[in-house]
């Protein structure tokens, strides 16, 4: 049900709740003058708007690039123009949406949308518009669509010239039932090229009629929220009888006051209610346990290991500013951080094997550092009373400066002091050794394990130790990890991301900065099985959260914090179960991740495993991938030799270790075919295609061309660029038919497919992909397991990767557009069915495929009056983006490019136009014009 725009009988109707109106609806006002009257009914319309509403001055700006990333990962980028689907997709984005505001979200932006399709907008264009309006809901009016209860009405507050897309927007939410008032100090101007029959809003003239009329003005030509505050609280303070105010002291409180302040270039800070407090992240103070990072081949110990530093306290932070620059006075708040891991210190650099050290091993190693760090302390102690000694000794008889020495044994003092603090704190450690889990409340003063030391590893393996027998120690590792009864995460190449149903999981609010944001989310780590679990976990969120906002600076994004996150808690959701079931300190949980972190989301994961009881072994075998993971408590192992393995050995039957032989060979691959000159056989299995730009005559010369002799061949990051050919070729040279017949006949290479035939595939032949194409293709996306599974795929003969390679191609070509009608009408259903069923002769050619070497052709002959069909356009375009070399020869010129949504053929005027040439019996066509003595003797007979 949408709102009906209605009108006020006064000002104070603004506030009165939806059942006490004369009429179900909302109220819709422009202000373009001001009075004494109106100045105290803004003021306190933005008020109601700040604490249940939103608060706009200027402009919104336009989603960021990372919010249109979001959205596409999470959504995609499929569009229709039906309720349904907007209200399905609302569902998904905006999950704790109720039903009922679903629906007048949906209508309204149904409504704006059909407005923009009867004004002419094409599919695209109300595609735009549809993400923005999603884009904008999320980031910055979630708060407001949550509060439409259909009772107490949320406020939009508006301040400045609106544009076209906010104003729609703006629509969009007074339809589904939110007041709006447009304060607008340079008038209608801007307003009428939005509404120029002025349907959508009133503009407020006052209630008393003339009366009223002569107390308006017009508003400040600088009229902001900023000066309206300034003007309140002046005068406010005048009538008590306090004079003036500092004015930049309150604007620094408006500033702190829930205004979503939003600058033209879309930058916004969230706040909502009075008051706030901002975390000054930067403040947090982390003292890490660390040992120096491997820089030889192999590291086999720790001798270089700085002197133990544990972090056994909490950082306590008070007095934090709830604003960095606000004025007045300051909050008191306080948080803990505590860093609960005593990780890496006792580990002796040996890989593999210190992840298989019981805990009493472990124990015991952190024993004997500690007493090392004690005898070494106690040796300073002797040291410094032997410097006291000899300070006083000298003083005496040589009578030097006694201000100087004083000054000297006064820094002695304050050594001894510490020294002694440092004997306390290892001595209370040390006597509180329990299984695997120390406790230190005695150094801290708190009560009975609050906070808590448990010994695990954090180690990243770079290259491998040795080719041969690299993969089946790793076998052998796993192996003996699940004999000690350990839990084991392995996971290779990447992380899953999650889902939308994971995602939606996730309970989060509108956060005014990254403490109440970590406060908030935490609550959604709930270990129900140990309320220990629990702590911990929630306690290396913080410290993650914490640290990701401190290496991004005081400028971080919260919504970019909240995302980051998100994905976090999702992480912990998925995988908690698996690490702590039925957990023990004794017997600690080991995360194997094969491949490295690909992105910051996986290495903020990692950052929080690691300051867990989990053992964390970080693999990348082949040094040339580059891991995303930075951490200063991470402890790397560098090897100079490197294996190609993507997947972690956890069974044997997947086990494959390669002879002696086998990896010279390999290595020999390396220093041969690392240029573009020569290749191994099937090199590469990614390819993309580049369109050659050529001349007619180049044709002959560049067909039987090797793609690695081609312009603009290259190989980047594992992909092949492949020149090719796309061209459509009219007419006939001076209108020689023999020619022309015999020029075509040359091309026909033992890798070319001829089709002389048009339309060569029509929509009424039969396709047993068709009936299949709308579960293969959903949601606007390729599901590859499904197609691969049905009873209907002709490519499972191909080799795998030529398999992907074709899907991959698929998906490409339904997402460019580049045939008419695709997400319109159905289209992207009949380019699926083409795809998924081409001939024997041209999958057949695609399984000989190297990318580097010579391409399989098409040429298209298309001598009669036929125009070519939709399903041959896709069949061509496909075969191009496949790395054929496509050839159209039309010698009558008609038009090829009836189903193209853009110019993709480079086309080519050979002569004149000729028609109805019969096409031959190309096994007659000689391939020269010039024929031999025995042809011309024998040529009847």
């Amino acid at each position: 049900m949408l709102f009906k725009h209605i009108k006020i009988q006064s000002l104070d109707d603004f506030f009165v709740p939806l059942s006490g109106r004369s009429e179900k609806g909302i109220y819709f006002y422009r202000f373009n003058k001001t009075s004494d009257k109106i100045d105290e009914f803004i003021y306190k319309y933005y008020n109601a708007a700040r604490k249940s509403g939103v608060v706009i001055d200027g402009k919104i700006g336009n989603p960021t690039e990372s919010n249109l990333s979001y959205y596409q990962e999470i959504m995609g980028m499929d569009f229709q123009m039906s309720m349904g689907f907007i209200s399905d997709s609302l569902k998904k984005w905006l999950p704790r949406m109720r039903a009922i505001q679903r629906e007048n979200i949906a209508g309204a932006i149904y409504d704006v949308l059909d407005g923009l399709r009867r004004s002419g907008k094409n599919e695209n264009m109300l595609k735009n518009a549809y993400i923005k309006f999603m884009c904008w809901l999320y980031y910055k009016f979630e708060g407001v669509v949550e509060q439409m209860n259909g009772e107490n009405i949320p406020k939009i507050f508006f301040v400045g010239d609106i544009v076209g897309y906010e104003f729609m927007l703006i629509n969009i939410l007074a339809d589904a039932g939110c007041d709006v008032v447009f304060v607008q100090p340079h008038g209608d101007v801007s307003y009428l090229k939005v509404d120029e029959n002025l349907e959508r809003s009133f503009e407020y003239v006052g209630e008393n009629g003339a009366a009223e009329q002569n107390m308006v003005r017009e508003f400040a030509a600088d009229f902001s929220i900023k000066s309206m505050l300034e003007n309140h609280d002046f005068k406010a303070q005048r009538e008590n009888g306090q004079g003036t105010v500092n004015s930049q002291a309150e604007v620094q409180r408006a500033k702190s006051q829930g205004t979503i302040k939003l600058q033209s270039g879309g930058q916004e800070t969230k706040s909502h209610g009075t008051g706030g407090s901002q975390v000054d992240v930067q403040n947090i103070q982390r003292q890490e346990s660390g040992i120096p990072q491997a820089e030889e081949k192999s590291t086999k110990s720790l001798q270089n290991k700085k002197s133990l530093n544990i972090k056994v306290q909490s950082t306590e932070a008070d007095n934090i500013n709830s604003m960095a620059d606000r004025g007045g006075s300051q909050p008191k708040m306080s948080y803990k951080v505590s860093t609960r891991n005593c990780t890496n210190v006792w580990i002796e650099g040996n890989g593999l094997d210190d992840f298989l050290q019981p805990a009493g091993v472990r124990k015991d190693r952190f024993r004997k550092l500690y007493e090392n760090e004690r005898r070494t302390e106690k040796v300073n102690n002797v040291e410094n009373v032997q410097n006291l000694h000899n300070i006083r000794n000298t003083e005496k008889v040589n009578n030097i400066d006694n201000a100087q020495n004083l000054h000297i044994r006064n820094a002695e003092k304050v050594n001894n002091v510490e020294n002694v603090q440092n004997l306390h704190n290892i001595r209370n450690i040390e006597n509180n050794l329990g299984n695997g889990m120390f406790s230190a409340d005695n150094a801290q003063g708190y009560g009975a394990d609050k906070d808590k030391i448990f010994l695990n590893c954090y180690v990243r393996i770079n290259g491998v130790w040795d080719k041969l027998t690299y993969e089946n120690e790793l076998y052998q590792f796993y192996l003996s990890l699940k004999a000690m009864k350990r839990n084991v995460v392995v996971i290779s190449e990447l992380i899953p991301k999650p889902d939308v149903d994971e995602i939606a999981k996730i309970r989060r609010g509108n956060y005014r900065d990254v403490f109440q944001l970590v406060k908030g989310l935490e609550l959604n780590i709930n270990f129900t099985e140990n309320p220990i679990v629990s702590e911990f976990l929630i306690n290396s969120f913080e410290e993650t959260v914490y640290g990701e906002a401190d290496r991004l600076g005081t400028g971080a994004n919260i919504n970019k914090m909240l995302n980051k996150a998100v994905y976090l808690l999702c992480f912990i959701n998925r995988y908690q179960t698996q690490f702590f079931k039925n957990f023990s300190y004794d017997n600690i949980p080991c995360f194997i991740y094969m491949g490295g972190c690909n992105d910051e989301n996986e290495a903020m994961f990692m950052h929080f495993l690691a300051r867990t009881p989990i053992d964390v072994l970080i693999l990348c075998p082949n040094r040339a991938e580059r891991c995303r993971l930075e951490d200063n408590i991470l402890y790397d192992i560098n090897y100079e030799e490197q294996l190609a393995i993507d997947k972690f050995p956890i069974q044997n039957s997947g086990l494959h270790i390669g002879t002696a032989a086998y990896h010279a060979e390999r290595e020999l691959d390396t220093l041969m075919y690392n240029d573009d000159t020569i290749f191994r056989d099937k090199q590469y299995d990614k390819a993309r295609t580049v369109s050659l730009q050529t001349m007619d005559r180049e044709i002959k010369i560049l067909w039987e061309t090797e793609i690695k002799y081609r312009p603009g061949f290259s190989t980047v990051d594992g992909f092949v660029n492949i020149p090719v050919i796309f061209s459509k070729f009219s007419g006939v040279k001076d209108g020689n038919v023999r020619e022309y017949m015999i020029m075509l006949k040359k091309l026909m290479t033992p890798e070319t497919v001829v089709v002389d035939k048009v339309p060569n595939i029509l929509s009424t032949d039969a396709n047993p992909i068709k009936e299949y194409a709308t579960e293969f293709f959903k949601n606007g996306r390729l599901h590859r397991d499904k197609i691969k599974k049905s009873r209907a795929y002709r490519y499972g003969f191909l080799r795998d990767e030529m398999q992907d390679y074709i899907l991959d191609k698929l998906e490409f070509l339904i997402a460019q557009k580049y045939i008419k009608g695709t997400f319109e009408n159905g289209t992207e259903y009949t380019i699926v069915s083409v795809a998924l069923n081409l001939p024997k002769e041209v999958t057949r050619l695609l399984q000989a495929f190297d990318f580097t070497k010579k391409n399989p052709k098409l040429l298209y002959i298309n001598t009669s009056d036929e125009l070519i069909s939709l399903e041959d356009t896709i069949y061509l375009t496909f075969l191009h983006l496949l790395g054929f070399d496509v050839a159209l020869f039309v010698p009558t010129g008609y038009n090829m490019e009836k189903y193209f949504n853009l110019k993709l053929m480079e086309e080519h005027q050979l002569g004149d136009y000729i028609y109805d040439i019969q096409i031959p019996d190309w096994e007659s066509i000689p391939l020269s014009l010039h024929t031999s003595w025995r042809d011309r003797l024998f040529r009847h007979g």
